[in-house]
């Protein structure tokens, strides 16, 4: 069996090959403005951030306590576990 081996490339250096080979394959291709409704199933050249957010303050779709699952398996309506809170159980 033939062995192979390869030069070993820095990740910075793994990147500028790749980003190399993107600019040859597609070169210049431009950005333009269009209007957010026209832009469904485009794709952004730069990050996009909202001027203001909906809602204004911090949520979340739950809010609750993370537990580990080993900790609540055997749990049930009739045999709950006992979790302290803060070690057990710690508020989201």
């Amino acid at each position: 069996m033939k062995q192979v081996f390869f030069d070993s490339l820095s990740l910075e250096d793994a990147f500028q090959l790749l980003f190399n080979c993107l600019d040859s394959t597609a070169p210049g291709i431009p950005s333009e403005v269009i209007d957010v409704r026209n832009s469904i199933g485009r794709i952004t050249a730069e990050a996009v951030f909202a001027r203001y957010s909906s809602p204004f303050y911090h949520s979340s779709a739950m809010d609750g306590y993370a537990v580990r699952f080993a900790d609540t398996f055997t749990a049930s309506e009739t045999s709950p576990s006992l979790l302290e809170i803060g070690y057990d159980a710690i508020y989201v």
